[in-house]
């Protein structure tokens, strides 16, 4: 069974040990991805991914976890430190905020620049 070193056991095993019950651990498992052996007596958090990709495709299972908001959440951080960089560059926390303010507004304005506009067709 082939994982993504993210995918696996250890992993999950990590952030549930970290966080407990607080938190649903949403890892989208591969194509190639088998259920445990106690899949049918005790399943996984990862068995029930599983089942339900297999029930309702990749994409209604990514719509039911909400992995598409984690999804679109990841690209804008990346267009965040392509545009203003993965370091903040003041020194002190105030100059921080003000920069990280400024970082905000434009970027905001370049979000709306770049959105297309969609008007009802009659």
């Amino acid at each position: 069974m082939q994982q993504r070193p993210y995918d696996g056991e250890p992993t999950r095993r990590v952030l549930e040990t970290r966080y407990g019950d607080d938190v649903e651990i949403i890892i989208p498992p591969p194509k190639t991805a088998v259920l445990s052996p106690e899949a049918d007596r005790n399943p996984s958090s990862r068995d029930k991914h599983i089942l339900s990709i297999k029930d309702k495709g990749r994409l209604g299972w990514q719509k039911q976890t909400g992995y598409n908001q984690r999804s679109r959440i990841e690209t804008q951080m990346g267009r965040w430190k392509q545009v203003i960089g993965n370091k903040l560059k003041a020194r002190t926390f105030n100059n921080q905020r003000t920069e990280t303010k400024i970082g905000v507004s434009i970027f905001n304005t370049i979000t709306k620049l770049g959105r297309p506009a969609f008007e009802a067709i009659p």
